[in-house]
Order: structure tokens, then sequence, then C-alpha cells
């Protein structure tokens, strides 16, 4: 009733897993977002039916010989239901689980992330052991597109995220919603770029950098001072270094400092930015963040973000603490950073209803949006991440709601707008847009 595959050293391939019935096997998974990559032994099963293929993935490790029930179907449910994990379909659409990772400008919500910091799941189960395991029938040879939520607080400067740049690591992010306290007129804000008009004050590109690096140096002398002070602060308090404090305490803390270096750290850091050019975003507009340009989402500003699944980062400047690294990297990375002025992108309307909202050669992404009874086809031979922006949409037996997201595997697959509104979606795949 059940067969066994024994201990397998390699990713099983799909005669091996869409065998009738109930396959189990284990499996070392390597753990390379880990220091060290440390092995893990994996405890794998997999059921097929005339309802389709699902799975399951767990460190505990079964006798599946002592599992009740009568039949495999009985018996792979026993097992779920022991492991506490919902199966997932290799066939079908299935919903991602997020992991909130707090910042101190805010929180990060991932949905496909796999970083030592936090493991999104679905069913459960980490996306990496399902990546890592099932990479033939999920259509992926390595950590799948990088889908997540940035939620920035309010409160400016506090809730203005690292002006940062990334050699290898492409972007792009869709508004979601405007905080009406920090933006009353419903108009957000992200950093991006250099200001074009103090370029123009230099005589060459070098003079400009050296300007900006200058004033970053100013600025960063007075940050750590003020981080310093904060650290001997929270340190009395019995508050642990990087620790993520909560927007009160930042606040409560800030107004235990002096004065006059609180009005100090404000002139130069105006003075710093300065050199950077801020561009408004409403609800719906898009951002693509290309190697070497320099950016910063403004406080209150909440966005989707998909991006290529690489993990660097090179923060030029930052106005209060950074806790994942001990220094900036300006003078590392200025000499690469783009300096001349890029337009915002417009989405490029290629059906009815569809918009290529980005399209770089790792990855495009499309917004569609359905009218009432429509149905978009999933269908092809690569996965696809699936993130809903407004309405109430189907994939199969799931609803597709705003802001959550899913994993839809190669193969047919639709998804339907069964209400009598309009509703979207964002879909983005690898590889440039194709047409």
């Amino acid at each position: 009733m059940i067969e066994s595959l024994g201990h397998l050293q390699t990713p099983p391939d799909r005669s091996h897993l869409l065998k009738p019935g109930l396959v189990h096997f284990t499996f070392d998974h390597r753990e390379y977002y880990r220091p060290e990559t440390p092995i893990r032994r994996l405890c794998v099963l997999v059921l097929n039916s005339a309802a389709g293929s699902r799975a399951i993935v767990s460190d505990q490790l079964l006798d599946t010989t002592r599992l009740p029930g009568s039949s495999a179907a009985a018996k792979f449910d026993s097992a779920a239901n022991l492991l506490a994990v919902t199966p997932v379909p290799l066939d079908r659409p299935f919903p991602l689980e997020p992991v909130c990772i707090p910042k101190p400008w805010g929180q990060e919500v991932w949905f496909t992330g796999i970083e030592e910091r936090g493991l999104s799941c679905a069913g459960g189960m980490p996306v990496a052991w399902l990546m890592d395991v099932f990479r033939e029938p999920l259509g992926s040879s390595g950590p799948p597109l990088l889908l997540k939520i940035l939620d920035p607080h309010p409160e400016p400067n506090l809730g203005d995220l690292y002006f940062e740049m990334h050699r290898e690591k492409i972007e792009v992010y869709v508004v979601t919603g405007i905080d009406g306290q920090a933006w009353p007129d419903g108009q957000g804000a992200i950093r991006y770029g250099f200001n074009p008009a103090v370029l123009q004050e230099y005589d060459d590109r070098e003079s400009f950098l050296r300007g900006y690096t200058d004033a970053v140096r100013r600025y960063e002398v007075i940050r750590r001072q003020i981080d310093q002070l904060l650290a001997e602060q929270q340190s009395r308090d019995g508050i642990k270094p990087g620790m993520v404090l909560t927007i009160e305490q930042q606040k409560a803390y800030l107004h235990q400092l002096p004065e006059e270096l609180i009005e100090s750290e404000l002139a130069l850091r105006s003075a710093m930015y300065a050199f950077t050019d801020v561009r408004p975003l409403g609800i719906g507009d898009v951002v693509t963040v290309e190697n070497f340009v320099p950016h910063s989402l403004q406080h209150g500003v909440r966005v989707v973000e998909f991006q290529t699944p690489h993990y660097e980062r090179y923060i030029l400047s930052f106005g209060q603490q950074v806790l994942t690294q001990s220094h900036w990297d300006t003078e590392q990375v200025f000499e690469h950073a783009e300096t001349g002025y890029r337009p915002m992108a417009d989405p490029r309307p290629i059906a009815r209803g569809i918009d290529l909202i980005t399209d770089f050669e790792a990855f495009h992404v499309l917004r569609v949006t359905l009218e009432a009874g429509e149905v978009f086809d999933l269908s092809g031979p690569d996965y696809r991440v699936v993130m809903g922006i407004s309405g109430e949409l189907r994939a199969g037996e799931h609803s597709i709601l705003p802001e959550t997201a899913f994993y839809v595997p190669p193969g047919a697959s639709a998804i339907r707008n069964e209400t009598d509104r309009p509703a979207s979606f964002l879909v983005a795949m690898e590889g440039a847009y194709k047409g």
C-alpha cells in the first residue's frame, strides 16, 4: 500500500513521483541559507490519485508501517495530521504562507523568502524544502522569485528604508497603500537616484560623487555619535544590541538626546539627502529598480515587491542605526552608482486588461484585471508566482484576495473572476517576456 523508495541522494524525477498510490522516501536537504550549510534529513510522502498529486515534507521521520488507515489516502491523511501540515499539490496552485521580518523602518512580509532570518512556508512546510525535493514538478531548479511586501512605518525618517543599491539584484515595486496621516494628499514618495539639478552644479560626475561622499561622511560622524548614545541608553534598560525596537520605543529614546544633537543630525541629513532625487508615488504606481540605481522607499508607502532571489545590497546611507551590518558601503560602491536621470517606466499595455509592468532578462511581471466572469489562462511549462491586488479571484478551490500569494506549478491552470466586480492580480515569471 505504501511504496518505499528508501533514501534518495538526489531529487527524485517525475517517474518516481507520479507512481500511482502512496510513495515514501527520505532525502537530505542542504540548508544553504544557514552558516556552514548543515544537512537536514527529510521525510517525504507523495499521494497520486485521480484527484492529482499531493505531497508532504517533514523533518520528523515517520515509521510509515505504523500509519493508521485502511487505504493509501487514509494513511496519507494520517501522516498529515501527525505532522500538523497541509499537503501541497504538485500540479495545481497552492497558497504561500508569509513570514514577517521586523526592520528598524517597519517590516518585510516574505512569501517566498529563503534565508536564515526567516523561511516562508506552504502548508506549514518551508518553501526551501519543497523547492529542493520537488524541483522537477514545481519547475524550479533553485530558489523561486522572491515575493514580499514592504510595510514601512508612517513616521518620517524612522519609516524611510535604507538608501541602497544592488550589483546583481533587480526589483519591481507596485504601490498598494499610502498612509493618509503620513501623506494627506495621497501621494507618497521614493528616493530614487540622484538630483539632476545638484549634479549640474558640479564640473563632472566624479566631483559630484566626491561632494556627495563628503556629505555622507559628515552625516555618518553624527550618526555614529547618536547610535552610541542610544546603545548606552538601551543597554541600561536591558535591551540587547541588534534588537528591533517598536516605533514608540525609538521615539522615546530619541527624545532623551540633547536638543542640539538632534538639530545637527537633521541639518546634516538634509544636506546629504539634497544630493538625491525624490519622486512622487500613488497607489498602483510601478517602480523598477535596476542594478546600480540607489533607492529608498519612503515612510508610509506600502508596496508589493518582486525580485531576483539575491540577498546582496549596498547601503549608501541611512537616517538611523543599521542593525544588520556595522558599516555603510558608500565608498565601496559609489563609483558604480548610476547618476544619470532615470525616468520611471510606465506599464505597457499588451492586451485588454493586461499590462507588462516590468520586463527584465531574469523575470517579467504582468498586472491582470479580470472583469466579471473572465478567465486568465496560466497554463505553461514554467512556474508562476501570483499576488492578489484587488477584488476576489479563484484559483481552483482557493480564493485569491488582496495580498494573498500563490505558487503555480507548470501545467494547466487558470484564474477566474466569479464575482460581479472587476478584480486584479500580479503574476511573475522567470525570463523575459516573449509575447
